[in-house]
């Protein structure tokens, strides 16, 4: 192990990839909804600020980028179009999660 990714490092990056995981997968399990402004109709994507830059994004140099998200299997049959866990919704929404924010490792739940 190089001595910049001495045991406290780690450990402090840990802890911050675990919130930066947990506010990704809550900001992508809602839906994307539209808002309005200035009169227009617009669509934003969950995890996105207003510049649509990711949230993390790729791990530079002795950087590791550690993502958990729960994808939640295909539940299409028993579920409706707008239902949190509607497959055909959450697809494109977390694909583009992740062609942004590109993590150096990821950790996913019910991924069949």
């Amino acid at each position: 192990m190089s001595p910049s990714l001495a045991r406290r490092s780690l450990l402090g990056l840990g802890t911050v990839a675990a919130g930066g995981a947990a506010a990704t997968a809550l900001a992508a399990s809602a839906s994307a909804a539209p808002t309005e402004k200035g009169g227009e109709e617009r669509t934003e994507r969950p995890g996105r600020g207003r510049d649509n830059r990711p949230l993390i994004g790729r791990a530079r140099r002795d950087r590791l980028h550690v993502m958990a998200f729960n994808i939640r299997y295909d539940n299409s049959a028993s579920t409706d179009v707008g239902d949190p866990d509607h497959w055909p919704t959450r697809r494109p929404i977390l694909i583009d999660l992740l062609e942004r924010e590109r993590p150096t490792l990821l950790g996913a739940q019910e991924a069949l």
